[in-house]
């Protein structure tokens, strides 16, 4: 499937043995989860001449059924995937218990996806961690939309077809802190597993609490964006087409952004105009420009780019501004790799591989035993292309019980690299508490933002 691919810094093996999926999805440009509040207002006849009725569209004035019938004839076409979560289902079931026959429609031609049955209760539970932040950071939410919408960013979904503000509320929240500096997240992170000891103390061995809330804040790809389809006035494939040339451009943007210092005197114009190419677009959609040197935030401009399609058309000259945006990132990476020192090794695997293979850990468990183990390279685990180049991440782990307890200890060292050659950030991902983790950071040459 193209669009958000949950295989590249958060690799698929992390996430597989939690969701079901539907292998139909693979086959699709795009892919959708559709609310209950959307597949609720058509009845049984109104789907089947959505799927077989070429002009149903062109004779009905209902705009909700306008749009309906749009996404259906587009999974008809193989241009999008359309899903609904096993929770929206048992709503629907509850709210229209006599559309059983529709039910079972919806059931052959569209895709389900949720968490695997034995699991349900803990993305419950974590659903309702990130609603108390959402809610305390003034966000509305509810537990089954906040559910739904965890798994579908987890399954790699691209958008959540709702005009429900709950939806819409736990994105805010999530994008909100995706957008703040490391430390930032870090915190954040730090606080709902602080929340789960005290409400519901999920064990990590149960289930991957962390990796998951990381997944929602540290991925570097756009999150599950929520579309309320109905001002679109185009399909939702193709609205979403013409909104991705303005979204990557800006993701350029910003990947410039994080290395200003380094552009040639004589790029700084450009990158000033490409500013005010995008405000230009910012100002058609009705929203705020953006400040010189901040960050664009892309996930909510992909919202309203698509949501008010019929506001804005792409700028002239905007392919030709990208190609001199992309020029000045290959400077900036020709001059980051000028000041690489000419060594042994092919690359920072290779070096890990032999130089920085084992690493002593001073560990506490939490039952407050202290001790001694080692920790091993794995290799790069996941690896994301982006601008200038891929973005790997290097982990050095164990597996180990504690010797006084027995309780299970997964110790991870996650070491992230780009661009080729530069250590960008560095994270322990422990069950148990590391005492010389900076004797570690140091060794291998970096201090971590957290610190």
């Amino acid at each position: 499937m193209e669009g958000t691919d949950v295989t590249h810094l958060f690799p698929k093996r992390y996430f597989e043995e939690l969701i079901d999926f539907g292998s139909e999805a693979n086959r699709y440009g795009k892919s959708a989860i559709i609310d209950t509040n959307y597949l609720i207002q058509i009845n049984l006849q109104d789907l089947i001449s959505m799927l077989f009725e070429t002009n149903y569209e062109a004779r009905i004035s209902n705009p909700r059924k306008k749009q309906m019938a749009r996404l259906f004839r587009s999974m008809i076409r193989k241009e999008i995937a359309l899903f609904f979560s096993n929770s929206m289902m048992r709503e629907f079931l509850y709210v229209s218990p006599d559309k059983i026959d529709l039910i079972r429609q919806y059931t052959k031609y569209l895709c389900r996806v949720g968490s695997k049955r034995q699991l349900e209760p803990f993305f419950l539970d974590l659903a309702s961690l990130l609603n108390v932040r959402a809610k305390m950071r003034g966000h509305r939410v509810d537990l089954l939309d906040t559910y739904s919408y965890v798994i579908s960013n987890l399954a790699g979904i691209d958008f959540f077809v709702s005009e429900d503000g709950d939806v819409k509320g736990i994105f805010e929240y999530v994008n909100e802190i995706k957008n703040t500096d490391r430390l930032s997240k870090i915190r954040e992170i730090g606080r709902l597993m602080k929340l789960n000891e005290i409400l519901f103390n999920i064990e990590e061995g149960d289930f991957p609490l962390k990796r998951i809330i990381e997944r929602l804040f540290l991925y570097h790809g756009r999150l599950t964006i929520p579309i309320n389809i109905r001002e679109i006035t185009e399909d939702l494939p193709k609205a979403s087409e013409k909104a991705d040339s303005i979204v990557i451009f800006c993701e350029t943007i910003n990947e410039i952004e994080d290395y200003k210092e380094m552009i040639a005197s004589g790029n700084a114009g450009l990158l000033l105009e490409a500013r005010e190419l995008v405000n230009s677009i910012f100002q058609s959609v009705q929203c705020e420009p953006v400040e010189p040197g901040k960050r664009i935030d892309v996930d909510n401009l992909y919202v309203d780019l698509i949501e008010k399609d019929g506001l804005w058309e792409k700028p002239e000259g905007l392919d030709e501004k990208h190609s001199a945006l992309h020029q000045i990132l290959q400077d900036i990476q020709e001059r980051l790799y000028s000041q690489e020192e000419e060594g042994e090794y092919e690359d920072l695997e290779a070096f890990f591989n032999s130089a920085l293979y084992e690493f002593e850990v001073e560990a506490r468990c939490p039952c407050g035993h202290e001790f001694r183990t080692g920790i091993h390279y794995g290799g790069v685990v996941a690896r994301e292309n982006r601008e200038m180049g891929p973005e790997s991440l290097h982990v050095w782990n164990n597996e180990i019980d504690c010797p006084k307890c027995g309780k299970f200890l997964e110790i991870e060292l996650e070491l992230w690299e780009y661009p080729i050659g530069f250590l960008n950030n560095i994270d322990f991902d422990s069950y148990a508490e590391i005492l010389n983790e900076y004797e570690i950071y140091h060794a291998i040459g970096i201090i971590p933002e957290s610190s």
